[in-house]
């Protein structure tokens, strides 16, 4: 009988806290994690500062941020009809964390490899690793929540609210609301109702047998990391201007020849590859700055043989990708990946049934340094990288701070699989072009 009591008195606590619905993009990634297992579902970044940040005052912004974005103090309660986020006050003790160590590399890769718990909460996760006079701020976000353009923007309000703490006019943020709807208002209205009416597309992805030289066996988590020098950046940035395209297909490009060289066979037909689209791109200037989630899943194939040239190679990818990067098309094809599920039942269902391309590229892109600000504390370098995979998963996650270009990959395996992926890093950088 006290048992039932308790278990009453539980259920009316947690009836009574505020609740906040999921959204199609929570669902889906939920599904994706859990019915593919394709991923950890992380989002991380790590901030290298060239002084010591105030601790405490530090721990206050953390805490602040929270009102933006109450769900990362609450719960994924994945119900199958209507899954909700449950909301809980949190302490800054189950958020935050503080080491001082001689060895910040690799005290910031261990933490980065783990990950929050979407059942429990809450979904954020912060560690200063103190050195000698210099801090490193990590931080691990559940990617239900936040995808890795909206890491960028919550950085960018931690930064401000660590930055004006202390000021007479500072006021708390509010909760940010910014969900894909508004993305698909952009659409015409013609368009919006094609896009709300018409069947899930079926969609024809490849299949590819030829392996990527792994183990096999998910050992531990790890991330691989490989920083192109500015002066290199600044190069491919000029080939980029002086090729007409973006920096972004510069660097597919560099992934998918890369792959290709790390692959025991050739392909046999076409190669595909799931690139990350952030929809904040089809929204007016300055409207798109919210941390949370508005990116879709493109599909882009490449042809079975690729041109020897590496500026052959980019002309296909360009006018491949041109095709693709409407918001109509955007859309389309992330419904016939499985996007925009009626429920979490319907999205589990679809995943269950997809086979999804083993390789993935996500340029999230430059980190704005003049709005990435904490007081006075000068910012040397900064990088947001996305989940681990799980084998034979081979993703790349790339972006640029100051003209400084990281790129990383992320995986479950052994240590041999770790200089695997090293070693493709240094094999894709050699691919990327150094001259016009």
């Amino acid at each position: 009988m006290r048992q039932f009591h308790h278990n009453q008195r539980h259920f009316q606590q947690s009836a009574s806290l505020p609740r906040i619905s999921a959204q199609a993009w929570d669902i889906e990634q939920y599904a994706e994690c859990a019915v593919q297992k394709r991923h950890d579902g992380q989002v991380r970044c790590a901030v290298y500062f060239r002084g010591n940040l105030k601790l405490e005052r530090l721990k206050r912004a953390v805490l602040l941020s929270l009102h933006a974005l109450p769900q990362l103090q609450g719960r994924y309660i994945p119900d199958d009809n209507l899954p909700y986020w449950q909301i809980h006050d949190s302490d800054i003790s189950d958020l935050f964390s503080m080491v001082t160590t001689n060895c910040t590399d690799d005290e910031v890769m261990s933490f980065l490899s783990d990950r929050t718990d979407g059942f429990r909460g809450p979904q954020i996760r912060f560690k200063l690793v103190r050195g000698q006079a210099r801090d490193t701020l990590c931080i691990i976000l559940n990617r239900m929540i936040c995808d890795e353009a909206g890491m960028k923007e919550y950085l960018y309000l931690l930064g401000h609210i660590y930055s004006d703490l202390h000021a007479a006019s500072f006021q708390a943020p509010q909760p940010e609301k910014l969900y894909m709807q508004r993305v698909l208002r952009a659409l015409p209205p013609i368009a919006r109702l094609k896009a709300a009416f018409r069947r899930q597309p079926v969609l024809n992805i490849p299949a590819v047998k030829q392996s990527f030289p792994l183990s096999g066996v998910a050992e531990v988590p790890f991330i691989v990391t490989n920083t192109l020098p500015v002066s290199r950046y600044q190069a491919l940035a000029r080939f980029a201007v002086y090729r007409h395209v973006g920096v972004d297909e510069v660097l597919l490009t560099a992934y998918i020849r890369a792959v290709y060289a790390m692959l025991r066979e050739r392909p046999g037909g076409p190669f595909p590859v799931v690139c990350q689209t952030d929809l904040r791109r089809f929204l007016p200037w300055g409207t798109g700055r919210a941390a949370c989630s508005l990116s879709l899943p493109l599909l882009f194939v490449s042809p079975a043989k690729l041109p020897s040239d590496f500026h052959q190679t980019l002309m296909l990818v360009h006018n491949r990708l041109s095709m693709l990067h409407t918001l109509s098309a955007v859309i389309e094809n992330a419904k016939a990946l499985g996007y925009f599920p009626f429920s979490a039942k319907h999205a589990q269902e679809h995943l269950a049934s997809v086979s999804l391309p083993h390789y993935l590229f996500n340029h999230i892109g430059k980190i704005d340094g003049s709005r990435l600000v904490f007081g006075d504390v000068d910012i040397n370098d900064a990088y947001i990288t996305g989940p681990i995979y799980n084998q034979p998963n081979i993703a790349l996650h790339t972006t640029v701070y100051e003209d400084s270009l990281t790129l990383s990959c992320n995986l479950t395996g052994t240590r041999d699989d770790w200089a695997t992926c090293k070693y493709f890093l240094a094999l894709l950088i050699r691919e990327l072009p150094t001259e016009p």
